[in-house]
């Protein structure tokens, strides 16, 4: 089948090529079809759990379900429940080989930081976090108060809490590692901190101007490569407006997209997200029908828009984790309903070469 190529003005071979790995990913094109792109993992045991938060410390996985119930288990398929304290759990990250949740006791104790080894024993790391976030980021964890300060603590694999602070106070939502630096943004975005050591922070002088260029208040941090991604969309699905920086001084704007080149509009995206290969994976709620997708992007301004993976309404979105020891991507459907999915790797696009 031949089709017009845009860029030499004749007919083109519609080809084939995989969808998740290989060179060819990175060939500009127009997809006609992704064949089988997802496979539907294997049921666990006991049967309908949809876990999120997914961590692992090289020998187990953790995460929690929708109700906040915390599970461990060598394979995502038998789960095993764990009475850790503090009744709702939201958030699970690994630190070396010992895992960090975020529990809620609804009796009226609060948030607290608990971690374990093993994923049987849980101790409390720290307490009175009233709206605190964890994550892990260049094998250092971080709890942030999300109080309006400059105070954050970090976590190290010994389980080792140490008092830190930012470079200004703010309301800080996240921070990843690009390989050599680390990064944090901060009240809704409009600011943003880097560390050459993941523990002092200084201003990034140029983050907030080129902030405010991006449309919408909604920003979420990523990484692909040594390169910062920086991201805002707005709730409604207008425009989808991207930035990045090598070093977290210097901001280039990369895009800005107010529909996909399948016409598909961005309502929003998941901050749990994964790179592999060179290319940034990242969960998306689609604005125009009501269903999920993947985008991806290898340089954080040429963005790409794969398979719808459910649709039909009422999407809560989960987050995108990697299998360890292999390039596949495990997620959920819808989270908090089964089934679980899986990028199949074998699965092929066609495609027209532009």
């Amino acid at each position: 089948m031949l089709s017009f190529n845009i860029k030499f003005g004749m007919g083109a071979q519609l080809r084939q090529r995989p969808i998740w790995t290989g060179p060819l990913r990175s060939i500009p094109a127009m997809v006609a079809r992704q064949v089988e792109p997802y496979v539907v993992r294997d049921a666990t045991n006991p049967t309908g759990q949809a876990l999120d938060s997914i961590a692992y410390n090289g020998t187990l996985y953790a995460g929690v379900n929708s109700t906040g119930a915390l599970y461990t288990s060598p394979d995502l398929v038998t789960l095993t429940s764990r009475n850790a304290p503090y009744a709702q759990h939201n958030v699970v990250i690994a630190v070396g080989n010992r895992f960090f949740a975020r529990g809620f006791y609804s009796g009226g104790s609060g948030w607290a930081v608990l971690n374990s080894i093993d994923g049987a024993t849980w101790g409390s790391t720290a307490t009175a976090y009233p709206t605190g976030l964890i994550m892990a980021a260049g094998g250092i964890g971080y709890i942030l108060p999300n109080s309006g300060s400059a105070n954050f603590d970090t976590v190290n694999a010994a389980g080792v809490v140490t008092n830190r602070a930012f470079a200004q106070a703010g309301t800080w939502s996240r921070v990843v590692c690009n390989g050599t630096k680390w990064f944090a943004i901060g009240s809704g975005g409009a600011i943003g901190n880097v560390s050459d050591n993941g523990t002092t922070f200084a201003n990034s002088t140029g983050f907030a101007a080129a902030a405010a260029k991006l449309t919408g208040t909604v920003r979420y941090l990523f990484t692909v490569g040594n390169r910062f991604v920086v991201v805002s969309t707005v709730s409604g699905g207008t425009a989808f407006s991207s930035m990045y920086s090598e070093d977290g001084q210097t901001w280039v704007q990369g895009a800005r997209y107010s529909d996909f080149f399948d016409g598909r509009t961005i309502n929003a995206l998941h901050h749990d997200a994964v790179e592999i290969d060179g290319f940034l994976y990242v969960a998306a709620a689609v604005a125009s029908n009501a269903a999920a997708c993947m985008l991806s992007t290898s340089d954080g301004v040429k963005w790409r828009t794969h398979s719808d993976y459910v649709s039909g309404g009422g999407i809560t979105l989960g987050g995108l984790y990697r299998r360890p020891g292999a390039d596949s991507i495990l997620f959920n459907a819808v989270f908090g309903a089964a089934p679980s999915l899986e990028t199949n790797l074998a699965a092929k696009e066609l495609y027209y070469e532009l």
